[in-house]
């Protein structure tokens, strides 16, 4: 529940993504500059956490239900892909990936 606040809370105050301060310096510049290119980005301990959230909830009303779509994006940015990656993987256009996970964190912000 702590991780899904904070990340909502996040996003709510303007946040265009989601990097735990303890990653590598290389990780964070790279993030931070998908981010300066337009990406929303999620780190996937995040994404691991909001499935493992997920998942212990069991639909009991105080997460959000997301849909398979956005429950298989999720769990390729827990496996580490990037929005680009996740559009190759599911064959679709990078912008519905995006469009996917607004629709996620949307949905997170709400609860």
């Amino acid at each position: 529940w702590v991780v899904s606040f904070v990340l909502a809370a996040s996003f709510d105050a303007g946040a265009e993504g989601y990097l735990p301060k303890d990653r590598p310096v290389e990780e964070i510049i790279s993030w931070v500059r998908a981010v300066a290119e337009g990406e929303m980005v999620i780190s996937p301990r995040i994404a691991k956490a909001l499935l493992s959230q997920l998942d212990e909830q069991g639909g009991e009303g105080s997460m959000p239900d997301l849909t398979t779509d956005e429950l298989e994006v999720l769990g390729l940015f827990a496996d580490g892909q990037r929005i680009e990656e996740v559009a190759e993987t599911l064959g679709i256009h990078a912008s519905t990936v995006c469009t996917i996970t607004a629709s996620i964190l949307m949905k997170l912000q709400r609860f």
